[in-house]
């Protein structure tokens, strides 16, 4: 859903992109597939990707009020949950 479509009255679970939650909070947000980025060949190309990625998911992060939940791929280690440790988060590897 968009933005625009978001009912937050309504009490079922809400699928929406990183961007269309922007402006919104919930109690428990899943963020699902975070993974490394493809980025561009060209170096400052590559860069200003990385940022807008790491932004995006920064948003999408903070809109969790009381539980984040994020889901990595194992197999394509993102570099923005490197900091993502058992001594400040609880990791768990699901078969």
């Amino acid at each position: 859903m968009t933005s625009q479509e978001v009912d937050l009255k309504h009490p079922g679970v809400k699928v929406m992109t990183m961007c269309a939650a922007k402006g919104h909070q919930f109690p428990v947000v899943a963020v699902y597939g975070v993974g490394r980025p493809s980025l561009s060949n060209d170096e400052d190309d590559a860069a200003s990707e990385l940022s807008r990625e790491r932004r995006l998911l920064f948003v999408a992060c903070t809109r969790a009020a009381r539980r984040l939940i994020v889901f990595a791929k194992e197999y394509a280690p993102s570099p923005f949950l490197a900091g993502a440790t058992e001594e400040f988060w609880d990791t768990e590897s699901l078969p």
